[in-house]
């Protein structure tokens, strides 16, 4: 009998790529190269005030999987997303990881976010999560290149790999400058002092975008790619890819299909040479790519990340339909075996069918996620591997457990999705009234444990003086009343003369809305609804 893709009888789907291969599942390399290596990733694609960078996060996930497949240490690999990844948490965690660094290894940065040109337009900056709309605050709220450089120098490590993929022009796809009154970039050589070595997105000029038909920053993808062992990027056919070849196909595949603008990635300091992969899949077809129509998010925020008006996602796991009972055959089947020319049946395999392990992991880790998204990012993660094993032929027995161990995952799906709780990472969008008027405010929650205990950022953003800050909260949940204290801390961004607030709501029934009042004499009513 041959299996059914288990997975998809979980109904949990993720978006298509549109003709462009998926990188969420690289092969583990037995060798570990990257035992030794370090990384910090970087992706915001959730901006509070400047335009979004739709696909960061995505991008960003499959980075975190290449470099677990290398063998990187996970100990050693930090990723900063979205509201995270703010200046002071960006050079801090720079440093810290530099200083984990054992020698001989390689030191990875990825950054996939806004850039701007620095204040004195001799270097490029990368634009923190809590940017504003207002040149000097951007300039108080992001990093600047050689700053970041200097942050990774005091490492042990051999050599430093960054990989920016953003654009330092100040200016968005449409040619509008990010934000009033950024100093044009003068144009200068940045250097790489050492061994240090820099993949950029593009010439300071240009603007860095997304990829024809998909909502994914284009060079953090292709060059991503490359390096997974695209058999195209190796120029040179001499059975390796190096970091030089996986800015050239990043050049010569944007060449191709980003016919809207002009994006040449760059590579700077010392290590083009250094061999990173072997070539072992077939990149995208880029004749079959060309000219698809740009999706919404590329150029201006789409509406599926609009932040007004608040609509909640809703996330439907339904129970296992009919097909998740494994067929059995009325008597067990034999692997084909292509040898045997007589009529004795060939040798039974020995042991459980693969897809038993690997189903019996799936299982395990589903029930270890506290939201739905979790469950969505490990079924995506396995789907291929699972597809491939269904092919494979097996016996009554191994249904049977394969049958056992989905109704285990199965279960742990749907009480997942009945859970009221949002434990775990949250996000929270909505509005509350103060002094200034109604004012848009964002919660995210950074840890809601199974006792209560909460804690994340306060971000709120006061669109007619395009004046926006941060600050952390945490507090008390109360299941007996469903009832949410939160209480301010210290400010992450403060503008102007804004003082913190504390929060008393009530959680919904169905988990999915906190509404209450603001707890200072100026102020009134807020009311949020989970969207991620």
């Amino acid at each position: 009998m041959r299996f059914l893709p288990l997975l998809l009888l979980l109904a949990l789907t993720t978006p298509a790529l549109a003709g462009w291969p998926s990188l969420a599942e690289p092969a583990r390399d037995p060798d570990r190269p990257g035992r030794k290596d370090g990384a910090l990733i970087i992706a915001i694609e959730d901006y509070l005030l400047v335009d979004d960078v739709v696909g960061a996060r995505a991008n960003a996930a499959d980075w975190d999987q290449w470099f677990d497949a290398r063998g990187v240490p996970v100990a050693r690999v930090v990723v900063l997303r979205d509201s995270e990844a703010v200046r002071e948490s960006i050079l801090r965690q720079a440093k810290q990881l530099a200083g984990e660094m054992p020698a001989g290894g390689t030191l990875w940065v990825v950054y996939i976010g806004h850039g701007a040109p620095s204040a004195d337009g001799q270097d490029g900056v990368l634009v923190g999560a809590d940017a504003q709309q207002k040149a000097e605050i951007l300039y108080a709220r992001s990093v600047g290149r050689k700053e970041l450089l200097g942050a990774l120098k005091t490492g042990k490590q051999a050599e430093t790999v960054v990989v920016l993929d953003a654009c330092f022009s100040g200016k968005n796809a449409g040619g509008k400058a990010l934000v009033p009154g950024l100093q044009p970039l003068v144009p200068t050589v940045i250097k790489a002092e050492g061994r240090v070595t820099m993949l950029t997105a593009g010439a300071g000029d240009e603007f860095a975008g997304g990829l024809p038909g998909v909502a994914r920053p284009a060079f953090s993808y292709l060059a991503l790619g490359a390096l997974s062992g695209w058999r195209e990027a190796d120029a040179d056919d001499d059975g390796a890819i190096t970091l030089g070849e996986a800015v050239a196909y990043s050049r010569g595949a944007l060449r191709r299909v980003a016919t809207d603008r002009k994006q040449t990635p760059e590579i700077i300091g010392p290590l083009a040479g250094l061999k990173v992969a072997r070539p072992r899949l077939d990149g995208p077809n880029l004749r079959a790519v060309e000219g698809a129509p740009r999706v919404a998010g590329e150029v201006e925020r789409s509406p599926e990340v609009e932040r007004s008006p608040v609509v909640v996602p809703e996330v439907v796991v339904p129970p296992a339909p009919e097909p998740l009972t494994v067929p059995r055959p009325k008597e067990p089947t034999r692997v084909a075996n292509p040898s045997n020319q007589g009529n004795q049946a060939p040798a039974a395999r020995r042991g459980p069918h693969p897809a038993v392990a690997l189903m019996s992991e799936l299982a395990t880790a589903l029930c270890a996620c506290r939201d739905a998204d979790c469950a969505v990012r490990l079924t995506a993660a396995y789907e291929g591997r699972m597809k491939a094993l269904a092919a494979q032929e097996g016996t009554a027995e191994d249904s049977e457990a394969l049958e056992s161990i989905a109704a285990r995952a199965q279960a742990c799906v749907d009480a997942l999705a009945k859970s009221p709780l949002p434990l775990g990472e949250s996000t929270w969008e909505g509005r509350y009234t103060c002094a200034q008027g109604d004012t848009h405010l964002r919660l995210q929650f950074s840890e809601w444990s199974e006792e209560g205990e909460v804690a994340g950022v306060f971000g709120f953003a006061y669109s007619p003086k395009q004046v926006g800050g941060s600050f952390q909260v945490a507090g008390q949940y109360d299941p007996d009343d469903r009832s949410l204290v939160l209480t301010p801390g210290r400010w992450l961004n403060r503008p102007g003369n804004y003082e913190t607030v504390g929060l008393e709501g009530v959680l919904s029934e169905d988990g999915r809305r906190l509404t209450g009042r603001v707890k200072n004499p100026n102020c009134q009513d807020f009311e949020v609804v989970r969207v991620k």
